[in-house]
C-alpha cells in the first residue's frame, strides 16, 4: 500500500509539472500566481503547498529537471570517430528536437530562469554552464 502511495505521490506531482510549465510560460513567473496553478491543476492551493513550499520552488525543480534531462541528452549523443562538424550538426539537432518535444520548460530556462534567487538561481546556472562546458569540449 506504501508503494501504491508514493507512486501516486509521484505520477501527481510529474502532472503539477507539467500543467505548471504551461500554466508559468503562458503568464510569465512573476504574473502567475500559486492560485493560477492550483486551477490550471484542479487542486486547491493548500493541496499544491503540499508537493511544494512556494512558487519559486516550483520554478526550481521544473528548470533543474529540464537541465537534468539536458546534460542527460546531451551526453547520450557517440562522440567517438565522428566528424567535429557532424558532432556540431548532432548537436543542433538535438537542441531542435528538445525544444520541439518540450517547448513550455525550454522556454522557461530561456525567460525565467532570473526569477530564480540565491542557492536556486546559483545552481540551475551551474547546471547550464556544466551543459555548455560539455558542448564546447566533449567532457
Amino acid at each position: 500500500m506504501k508503494n501504491y502511495k508514493l507512486k501516486e505521490q509521484e505520477r501527481r506531482k510529474k502532472e503539477i509539472y507539467k500543467v505548471a510549465t504551461k500554466t508559468l510560460w503562458q503568464k510569465g513567473y512573476d504574473k502567475t500566481t500559486i492560485r493560477d496553478i492550483a486551477r490550471a491543476t484542479e487542486m486547491t492551493t493548500a493541496g499544491l503547498y503540499y508537493y511544494f513550499k512556494s512558487k519559486e520552488e516550483l520554478l526550481y525543480q521544473i528548470l533543474d529537471s529540464h537541465m537534468d534531462d539536458m546534460i542527460s541528452g546531451v551526453r547520450k549523443i557517440p562522440l567517438e570517430g565522428v566528424d567535429p562538424t557532424d558532432i556540431i550538426k548532432k548537436y543542433i539537432q538535438y537542441q531542435v528536437d528538445s525544444f520541439c518535444n518540450d517547448k513550455y520548460r525550454t522556454k522557461l530556462i530561456l525567460s525565467d530562469d532570473d526569477c530564480l534567487t540565491g542557492e536556486w538561481y546559483d545552481m540551475v546556472k551551474e547546471k547550464q554552464r556544466a551543459y555548455l562546458f560539455f558542448l564546447e569540449t566533449g567532457h
